[in-house]
């Protein structure tokens, strides 16, 4: 019987932790471990877990990053029991929250081989001061609702908009526009889709659905690098006047303000009309070209930071002329 080696980490998100767990899991020898992994059933990279051959897999919701007294000590009991059940040769632990109550639960279970693998911090002493500090603000930011009014120039209409966001990678655009109904583009997490008065619900799948998935990542400026490990710098090019740096990342080219630094366009999206909330610059303005004689400007009146979510926001809602 082949010794079993289980490897626990908190969440599958992108993250460096997470590919090096996964490519881990890959490698081992079948013919020489039985190989499992627990892990919470949300993330962008499940489905990578899924396409790994020959691996057990443990899905266990109460596993997440937030600390929960009761909801973790029910994960501890939970990790114990299957430890008890499974009796693991080797538990190897990744994240903090996967590393404090695996390693637990392992050596309650009398597991022999116990290992955590720290996979790096994100804030150290060698950044400057002031970009640490504000990595560190923004990883405190985990929601943000946005709301204004929003003009569908082709069509010469206008109404309301709310972008509602939310950590690790959920995101809802809705659009109230009188005459035509409420318009809503989501991706809660798993599963995204289109949904209008005139065509109903649309599913992406495929490309779409993974430029969904990277679009929805919260506060992606503290995670470019970890998102975008292969970005390339193309040049420097004129915008409107200013002088910017155009670097491919992921599916599209963005565009930095070469002097400040901000990001004035990502594929056919513009940014302007920057502000300062609890700290950090965000745009007010948005437009988006989707044709040259079709666009959508938002203009923002309020944004706030870690207010509480509504979980409907992120749902189908049941008829396109009423709001989620």
């Amino acid at each position: 019987m082949k010794p079993k080696v289980f490897h626990v980490i908190t969440k599958l998100e992108l993250g460096g932790a997470q590919k090096v767990t996964l490519m881990t899991l890959e490698r081992l020898s079948r013919d020489r471990y039985d190989v499992s992994l627990i892990t919470n059933p949300d993330g962008l990279l499940v489905d990578w877990a899924n396409r790994i051959p020959n691996l057990t897999r443990y899905w266990m919701p109460s596993l997440i990053r937030e600390v929960r007294p009761l909801q973790d000590l029910r994960t501890l009991v939970a990790l114990w029991k299957l430890f008890r059940r499974e009796r693991p040769a080797v538990v190897h632990t990744h994240s903090s929250k996967a590393g404090i109550l695996g390693r637990w639960a392992a050596w309650l279970a009398g597991v022999p081989n116990i290992f955590h693998t720290a996979h790096g911090f994100g804030f150290n002493d060698f950044q400057r001061p002031l970009v640490r500090n504000i990595y560190i603000w923004l990883e405190k930011i985990t929601s943000r609702v946005a709301t204004g009014t929003v003009e569908l120039t082709s069509l010469g209409v206008k109404g309301t908009v709310e972008f509602v966001e939310r950590a690790p990678n959920q995101s809802s655009v809705i659009i109230n526009a009188p005459g035509l109904g409420v318009m809503q583009r989501t991706f809660d997490g798993r599963r995204a889709w289109l949904q209008d008065p005139v065509q109903g619900i649309i599913r992406f799948t495929g490309l779409g659905l993974e430029m969904m998935k990277e679009g929805a990542v919260f506060n992606k400026p503290v995670k470019l690098k970890e998102l975008f490990p292969s970005a390339v710098l193309i040049g420097k090019e004129k915008l409107g006047g200013k002088d910017v740096y155009v670097l491919r990342l992921g599916f599209e080219r963005w565009y930095f303000d070469a002097e400040s630094g901000l990001l004035l366009r990502k594929g056919n999206m513009y940014y302007d009309d920057y502000r300062e909330v609890d700290g950090v610059k965000l745009p007010f303005k948005l437009r988006d070209e989707v044709l040259p004689s079709a666009g959508i400007i938002y203009q923002l009146t309020e944004i706030k930071h870690n207010v509480k979510i509504d979980e409907a926001k992120f749902m189908t809602y049941p008829s396109c002329f009423s709001m989620p």
